[in-house]
């Protein structure tokens, strides 16, 4: 799709649509983002209308994740996925992966079997596993027997011809057990473990304890680094944290880039690549910056791509109008800071990233 600012005219290809297709969950996470969302569901037509706008201002290959809320509670999730498939397949493009988010809590060998059957090339299930303390695990998401119930999940889809992933919330109460949950994940058949701190969004706006200091930040990060490393034969370890790249460059590497040309954005890619789209339809730029781009009912796929095009939100973001020590960092193109963090604790999605511990660098 084409951006045109006062400034500049950009062009930019969707890559990953995140569907969060129902709000409504069976937990009551202390870090939850969406915990006062409606508790609606995203219909059949919803999501057709979203493939509609967004599929012809993709690149040829995408990528969906399907969360909630609890997305098991949809009554049409094996619809839905099947609708995203055979449109972007009849599009003539190829999903180059899909992630189903999950608390684990509601899965079973007979919806396992639906999942397989589908087809996706590669269909990641990603479950939630945020200490390897059971006791923790079930306070942290309010909820008992969360954890058994997760490690079930987990084993159950280690089993099958689904990909097993396992994505754990670091709080600075859990951030000396990053590499014990490598090796539960190792252990319950998992290829992928995927880590993230608490954003200040949702109840993470109000549990500031939750929240990692810029010092812990870079630990955490420090330690990811190292066990992506340390354990890259038996596992995947990852993180989306655009604060990755001030700690290592070349073990996040993007490849033979100009990470300094004004063309080029890795990091944070929050409304350029990503879409998020809640269940009341609203489109954000990630599903951590909540900021209501457009909504989808009552408006046609045109409708929906000129208020995108046209949002100041977009505008900003595209041409990374980042302030404070973000905008002077060298590594401005490369990470950018995260936004939604800047929004929950500055008040402001272009301020400077507050998580980070990097001293102004001049460019």
């Amino acid at each position: 799709m084409i951006i045109e600012t006062p400034h500049a005219r950009y062009e930019i290809f969707l890559e990953m649509i995140q569907f969060e297709i129902t709000g409504r969950c069976n937990m009551r996470c202390q870090h939850c983002r969406a915990w006062r969302d409606p508790q609606k569901d995203l219909t059949l037509s919803d999501i057709e209308k979203v493939l509609d706008f967004a599929i012809p201002e993709a690149c040829s290959e995408m990528r969906f994740t399907i969360s909630g809320g609890e997305p098991f509670l949809h009554p049409q999730i094996f619809e839905i996925l099947e609708l995203i498939k055979r449109r972007v397949d009849d599009a003539k493009k190829i999903i180059h992966h899909a992630v189903i988010t999950t608390n684990g809590s509601l899965l079973t060998e007979e919806k396992i079997k639906r999942l397989e059957n589908i087809g996706f090339r590669e269909l990641y299930i990603q479950t939630s596993i945020d200490s390897a303390d059971p006791k923790k695990h079930n306070t942290f998401r309010s909820f008992p027997n969360a954890f058994e119930r997760a490690i079930k999940s987990v084993r159950l889809l280690a089993k099958s011809k689904l990909i097993t992933s396992i994505r754990a919330t670091i709080t600075p109460q859990t951030l000396s057990e990053i590499e014990d949950l490598i090796l539960l994940a190792i252990n319950c058949g998992a290829k992928r473990i995927g880590f993230g701190s608490v954003i200040p969004t949702g109840k993470g706006r109000l549990n500031r304890q939750l929240i990692l200091t810029p010092p812990q930040k870079k630990l955490f990060l420090e330690k990811i680094t190292e066990y992506r490393q340390k354990y890259s034969s038996k596992i995947r370890v990852s993180t989306e944290d655009p604060l990755k790249f001030a700690v290592c460059t070349k073990t996040w590497d993007f490849g033979d880039f100009d990470c300094q040309s004004p063309s080029f954005l890795g990091g944070c890619s929050a409304g350029i690549i990503t879409i998020n789209v809640l269940s009341d339809g609203t489109i954000t730029p990630c599903s951590m910056l909540l900021k209501p781009i457009v909504n989808i009912k009552n408006k046609t796929p045109q409708e929906i791509l000129k208020a995108y095009t046209s949002s100041k939100i977009i505008h900003n973001l595209v041409e990374r109008k980042v302030k404070g020590k973000c905008a002077q960092c060298k590594l401005k193109r490369l990470c950018g800071g995260c936004r939604a963090a800047a929004e929950g604790i500055n008040g402001d999605y272009l301020a400077e990233d507050p998580t980070c511990w990097r001293k102004i660098a001049k460019v």
